[in-house]
């Protein structure tokens, strides 16, 4: 199981197989060691170990692996920026998860993030592994010739580097989770089984479930959305105290189940506790489920509960439209506009400007006003003519030059648009913030 809840795997290593595999094998066991002992649990580390086993290339079920893995550590070298599966099927796998990685996890420090590293292993010709995930850290795994070896000081001072920063970002991506206090922590058999099905029902579905440690189990529950009792036929004393905790001072539903085993208990003490929890502990924010309720019952319940918390896959949809506001008679607007609908046709659906008129933003959900090379009353035209149409705004500016009036625009407009100067080359990252609310209407066919 993923430390990051709603992955498969926490970290996906990406090599070619035709690099040195013992120092790949003894890379990928410290890495995994060094990780748990950041995390305090072993994180799921997926990489190809029957090829580095043996001499074939087998890749089965490589690309799934790479889409259900919450980061991507590729480890380059000259032969790997010549292997075609690493750079079109491995690192294109993975980029293409990136929005949806954003989407999820719906914080501000999360807006750029890449969730990719890149270990270098061996020195690459005019760098051109910075075309893979543009912008993703380097850790250098090498002398300028060789690959250092894992028992120098240097390697060492390396791989706790990544494996510190590595370690950081799964925890920030767990902790921006919806989180779920499942108790008890370490069930009885009479409801080992069904706390096993609904721990992974929630966690499949992206949920954090605690308590994960046993400190502070208070606290776990008091910032879970919810929480859920497994009534036992076992006495803890615990479980009375947290409940109680619950129904006075927490803010979120909880849910009580009473299994079988709890009810045809003939323990007198263990009878007063049942009626004491259901007549004495009524809650507006319990739900209490009796035995006749059957565990894969509970399960639906809870899911329905839920919602709508943030899930990891999210459902296809009709495409959101956007409007492109651009000068049609600037080349060079031209090409600006050319960069942005290419760097996100493939999610949303473009209005471009029609025989040299604007695009009509009013059916739009979205508006993209595009200002470089375009005169200042232009721009202010469309400025005035966009800022009162409904749907998501965005303002993307390309002239160092208009910095002053871009700061005017942004003390009027406030949050109500999104603003993105760029500064030479078109830096598509920091657009994404305007695109991310869009993406999430439309998984979820809300409103932006």
């Amino acid at each position: 199981m993923a430390y990051v809840p709603g992955f498969d795997h926490d970290v996906f290593v990406s090599y070619c197989h035709g690099d040195d595999r013992p120092w790949i094998r003894s890379f990928y066991e410290l890495l995994k060691a060094a990780l748990r002992e950041q995390l305090g649990v072993a994180a799921s580390v997926w990489i190809d170990e029957e090829a580095l086993e043996k001499s074939e290339d087998f890749r089965r079920g490589i690309p799934q692996s790479v889409g259900k893995s919450a980061l991507l550590l590729l480890l380059p070298s000259n032969q790997y920026v010549r292997s075609s599966y690493c750079v079109d099927t491995e690192c294109a796998a993975f980029e293409s998860t990136i929005p949806q990685k954003r989407s999820r996890f719906d914080a501000k420090e999360f807006q750029n993030q890449l969730f990719a590293f890149r270990a270098v292993i061996l020195p690459v010709d005019n760098n051109e592994h910075w075309d893979l995930i543009k912008g993703a850290s380097d850790y250098t795994f090498h002398d300028g010739h060789f690959r250092l070896p894992v028992s120098t000081k240097e390697f060492e001072t390396q791989i706790h580097s990544l494996v510190v920063d590595m370690a950081s970002l799964l925890k920030r991506m767990r902790n921006h989770t919806t989180k779920v206090f499942l108790y008890p922590r370490d069930p009885g058999a009479n409801v080992e089984t069904s706390h096993s099905m609904l721990k992974s029902e929630l966690f499949d579905n992206g949920y954090c479930v605690l308590p994960d440690r046993l400190t502070k189990i208070d606290e776990q529950l008091l910032e879970s959305s919810l929480a859920i009792f497994l009534l036992d036929q076992g006495d803890d004393p615990r479980m009375l105290q947290l409940m109680e905790t619950i129904a006075k001072r927490g803010q979120h539903p909880w849910v009580v189940w009473e299994s079988p085993a709890a009810r045809s208990t003939s323990d007198a003490k263990r009878q007063l506790f049942l009626f004491h929890v259901e007549k004495r502990l009524e809650s507006s924010r319990r739900r209490y489920f009796d035995s006749t309720i059957r565990p894969d019952q509970l399960k639906g319940e809870i899911i329905q509960l839920l919602k709508p918390a943030s899930r990891v896959v999210f459902s296809p949809g009709e495409k959101r439209h956007v409007s492109l506001i651009y000068d049609v008679q600037k080349p060079e607007e031209v090409d600006r506009a050319d960069n942005i609908f290419f760097s996100w046709n493939s999610e949303f659906d473009f209005d471009l400007p029609s025989a040299g008129q604007p695009s009509r933003p009013t059916r739009s959900d979205g508006v993209l006003l595009i200002w470089g090379k375009a005169e200042e009353a232009w721009a202010s035209d469309q400025f005035e003519r966009l800022d009162g149409v409904p749907g998501r705004k965005g303002l993307c500016v390309f002239d160092p030059e208009k910095s002053s009036t871009v700061r005017e625009i942004r003390a009027r407009v406030g949050d109500r648009w999104h603003i993105s100067e760029h500064y030479g080359a078109f830096a598509p990252a920091q657009l994404d913030p305007f695109f991310s609310p869009l993406r999430r209407a439309q998984s979820t066919g809300g409103p932006v």
